[in-house]
């Protein structure tokens, strides 16, 4: 993830606007955005991406524990769950426009 995104949900934090770890199992029929650490355990992993896949969520990654606990005030992080979707459309926005940078 970007440095840019990683700040926004800093923002989305204080704001409210974002749920964070296992409450994210409970709001994703809500959620407008799902954002997974690549390295979680095996078995959130599989709950989160069956559960987001039954509710048609989109779910991205690119980001491990401590980088996605560090911008939001945690030791680590496997897991969080923006709720607006002006932001999640922001942050998936900045990410597409990262991999188009690096192709």
């Amino acid at each position: 993830m970007t440095k840019q995104s990683l700040s926004f949900l800093g923002l989305l934090r204080k704001g409210g606007n974002l749920v964070i770890g296992k409450a994210v199992d409970g709001i994703i029929p809500k959620a407008s955005l799902i954002i997974l650490a690549d390295d979680a355990g095996e078995a959130e992993k599989k709950a989160i991406l069956d559960k987001a896949s039954y509710y048609h969520k989109t779910v991205i990654g690119d980001v491990d524990k401590a980088t996605l606990g560090h911008a939001l005030g945690y030791p680590s992080l496997s897991c969080v769950a923006l709720m607006q979707a002006k932001a999640a459309k922001k942050i998936l926005d900045d990410e597409s426009r990262k991999k188009g940078a690096t192709l």
